[in-house]
């Protein structure tokens, strides 16, 4: 049995401890091993750690043969080899990839897709992410000039999120906090063999520029600098989840829906909590991030903007625009053109894409036809215009109002 070293039981001893709080019993773990010296020291340190302190656990690898490298064959059969030796279950993914552009990010997508097309719901996927991984992600963003969450770095643990069928599926990043020193001498204690990748010499890619010229010359100058900037993602990383908690309150309070939120409640709170939930709004409902112009409307236009008036921009091609005291998007209507037998069917149907129409109606007598509002239909008129005013409905949204058409005649749905 190998002796861990301290920096290694401490890393292994967190990470289950963190585990143990999102799930339990502890899923099946199982080790994306590419036979490089970081996954292959993860996984049999692992192994050794599970065994000493008999954590019950399933513990298996897996091995992604992306098929561009001339020895990806050989890199296949050597994890195959020892993980027979190791005694550690195995399978290889084969995948068919092009060489071409944007190849490091076409082949991270894929690998994480096929990882996670194999792996049962209740699984946690590893990875050998350690202190200098870390710290060289924290200071990629920074240099691109990302925001405290960009710059709270990899998560220890946190949901895979690829398959939204299997949403309890996890990756974790059990060696996170460990340096690459600790994981190379653990290497040649153990007599590990393992393989090498042409491309961790290519300075073309961002991360070996980083480890062949950038953190020689941070070395000569500072004491630990990966460990200090791995520090500092972590203190921002609990300062991010104090912020979550407040916006949360903010967010609760708020309370908005898919197709706009209220402005006048917004509009009392300071700038930076607008933006927080305005962002977090796009990003929930519609998966989209705003950019600087966007931010500039509400600033500029729509802060300043009289009741009487509708400011309207384009976000990802469609119209955002603010009615009264809302915020619509998109501020355009669903066409439609639907039969109904059941009248279960329509109001689930109204719940879902028309919730202007409020609840307080007769619900129509079924069977029947559900269309948008023509100009030809003729419906109009002062009175008309005084209740959708009344109830604050946007203009796009009146002129395709529902027409229900049944034994009872052709009408606008809900107004009287």
């Amino acid at each position: 049995m190998v002796t861990l070293s301290s920096e290694l039981n401490q890393a292994f001893e967190h990470f289950f401890q963190q585990l143990r709080q999102v799930a339990d019993p502890i899923p099946r773990l199982v080790v994306a091993w590419s036979g490089g010296l970081d996954s292959s020291v993860l996984l049999h340190a692992l192994k050794q750690y599970t065994t000493r302190f008999s954590v019950s656990v399933s513990l298996s690898s897996v091995h992604v043969n992306h098929g561009l490298n001339e020895s990806a064959d050989q890199w296949q059969q050597h994890c195959e080899q020892l993980a027979q030796v190791w005694q550690v279950e195995h399978q290889t993914l084969r995948l068919d990839l092009k060489d071409g552009a944007n190849i490091e990010a076409r082949a991270r997508a894929a690998r994480y897709q096929a990882l996670a097309n194999i792996l049962a719901n209740q699984a946690c996927l590893l990875t050998a992410h350690h202190q200098q991984d870390q710290a060289e992600t924290v200071l990629a963003r920074l240099l691109k000039g990302a925001g405290i969450q960009g710059l709270t770095g990899m998560r220890l643990l946190r949901p895979l999120g690829v398959q939204p069928n299997k949403p309890n599926q996890l990756l974790g990043r059990p060696l996170l906090n460990v340096s690459q020193a600790a994981l190379q001498d653990y290497a040649e204690r153990c007599g590990l063999v393992w393989v090498t990748d042409p491309m961790n010499n290519d300075q073309h890619y961002e991360r070996v520029f980083m480890r062949e010229t950038l953190w020689p010359v941070l070395n000569q100058r500072y004491t630990e600098p990966a460990q200090s900037i791995t520090m500092s993602a972590r203190l921002l990383q609990e300062h991010h989840e104090l912020l979550a908690e407040y916006q949360q309150q903010d967010w609760q309070a708020w309370s908005p829906s898919s197709q706009r939120f209220d402005w006048v409640f917004l509009s009392q709170l300071s700038w930076p909590r607008q933006q927080a939930l305005i962002a977090r709004w796009f990003d929930e409902f519609h998966g989209l991030r705003l950019r600087q112009h966007h931010w500039q409307w509400f600033a500029q236009q729509v802060g300043s903007a009289a009741n009487d008036k509708h400011p309207q921009t384009q976000v990802a091609g469609k119209p955002m625009q603010r009615y009264r005291n809302h915020i619509y998007y998109p501020a355009h209507v669903p066409m439609f053109h639907l039969r109904f037998d059941e009248p279960l069917a329509l109001q689930t149907w109204l719940i879902k894409h028309w919730p202007w129409v409020g609840s307080d109606f007769t619900v129509p007598q079924c069977p029947l036809l559900l269309r948008n509002r023509t100009p030809t239909d003729g419906f109009g008129g002062v009175s008309l215009k005084k209740w959708f005013q009344s109830r604050a409905v946007p203009p796009w949204i009146r002129e395709a109002w529902p027409v229900v058409e049944n034994e009872q005649g052709c009408y606008l749905l809900g107004v009287n």
